[in-house]
């Protein structure tokens, strides 16, 4: 099957048609003590070698910095603002690559190839579209639409300048925190990750 099956006539379907699902989610999460966010050295360089030189594609819809998207680097097994919290042990039998559950370890890891992968500014903190946003269910199953199913419209999808990689990224995506609104801040007083190639404070 090469296409989007057709929607059924009016009568000849038994089950529900189609029909959209509108609700609000309330999220609390308790973040621990935690100094001011700046850009790690490290951030910086792998944000660099992610988004501009390995010219990574958005896990999403496949956009690059080279065909004019905004690229952003998402930290996906853990965000900064909860590191104070994250037991290194765990961590490390998770991420052997860490190399030893030290608090050292931890903060290297954070803001390494690790824990870091690329999403475009619309599918990272994007309204309705963005991992911050919206439930990881819902977020994920935009990259297996029909091109003719837009997940919030019902419509056809907005073309892109190239097809999604055919693999996947380095490290496979596992959930997303919902506290960031588009504006790319939360309550906490978080930095997050901004367009390339060069991230802003």
């Amino acid at each position: 099957m090469t296409s989007m099956p057709t929607t059924p006539a009016p009568g000849s379907f038994q089950g529900v048609g189609p029909h959209v699902v509108t609700r609000q989610l309330t999220e609390s999460i308790a973040y621990p003590a935690h100094d001011p966010r700046v850009a790690s050295v490290e951030y910086k360089r792998v944000h660099r070698h992610l988004v501009v030189e390995l010219d990574e594609a958005c896990w999403i819809c496949g956009i690059r910095h080279s065909t004019g998207g905004a690229m952003e680097t998402h930290h996906f097994a853990l965000e900064w603002a909860l590191a104070n919290a994250a037991d290194p042990a765990k961590i490390l039998a998770a991420f052997p690559t860490m190399g030893e559950a030290t608090e050292p370890a931890l903060r290297k890891w954070l803001d390494s190839e690790g824990n870091l992968f690329v999403l475009c500014s619309l599918h990272h903190r994007g309204g309705l579209r963005g991992i911050h946003s919206i439930t990881y269910p819902a977020w994920t199953a935009q990259k297996y639409l029909w091109d003719g199913w837009d997940l919030v419209t019902g419509k056809p999808k907005p073309m892109i300048p190239n097809p999604p990689p055919t693999k996947p990224p380095r490290n496979q995506p596992t959930g997303g925190c919902d506290t960031h609104q588009t504006t790319g801040r939360c309550g906490c007083p978080d930095w997050h990750e901004w367009a390339s190639p060069e991230p802003k404070p």
